[in-house]
């Protein structure tokens, strides 16, 4: 009865505490997802003002730029499942939010931009000023 009895114990401990690491998991793993959807919105905002406004671009501009590209690289060794796919997943949900922020930034009114992989991850952008 004894044995019984701890072995209920045991497993009841076992089960809360697998229950307790799966929702830090989760919890880390929606941490890790909001992170990457912060910096390509970022990386994305800067990437919609440095076309519509060539006059205006900037070193900072630029450094934000790749910037959010590092921190987005690192994410990704730090946790592999947050790959291409997951990226293209969330891209027109993100490009719309990149675009309302550069909205309120450059002060006007944008026509739906469009994005290319290329534009955001892989294009040198270089400021002579």
């Amino acid at each position: 009865m004894r044995d019984r009895l701890a072995l209920t114990v045991c497993q009841d401990v076992e089960a809360n505490h697998t229950a307790d690491l799966e929702e830090w998991i989760d919890k880390v793993s929606r941490s890790d997802r909001s992170a990457l959807e912060s910096y390509l919105m970022r990386l994305m905002q800067h990437v919609i003002k440095w076309k519509v406004q060539p006059e205006r671009r900037s070193r900072s501009w630029r450094n934000t730029i790749y910037n959010s590209r590092n921190q987005i690289q690192r994410l990704q060794q730090k946790r592999p499942s947050l790959n291409r796919q997951v990226i293209e997943h969330m891209w027109d949900q993100v490009l719309h939010t990149a675009q309302q922020e550069a909205e309120k930034e450059i002060q006007r009114t944008l026509p739906p931009q469009l994005l290319t992989w290329q534009e955001v991850f892989e294009d040198v952008y270089t400021f002579e000023g």
